[in-house]
């Protein structure tokens, strides 16, 4: 995952602080700190979240693949 990635918040997650569960975003920064991978995410609605990256799931961009 990298900057500027749509991803996708695990619905399964147990907690979620920023109340966006299943929901679609954009990777805004991201923060190795000892092994931990934190990721910002911003949603549509302005909302951001921090989450550890292994909830997140990478969508796919069909015309960043065809590029």
């Amino acid at each position: 995952m990298k900057i500027g990635d749509l991803v996708m918040v695990s619905p399964f997650i147990p907690k979620d602080p920023a109340n966006q569960k299943g929901k679609v975003g954009v990777i805004v920064e991201i923060v190795n700190n000892e092994g931990l991978e934190i990721v910002k995410v911003r949603f549509s609605n302005d909302c951001y979240g921090l989450y550890d990256g292994e909830v997140l799931q990478l969508i796919k961009n069909d015309k960043k693949q065809k590029q």
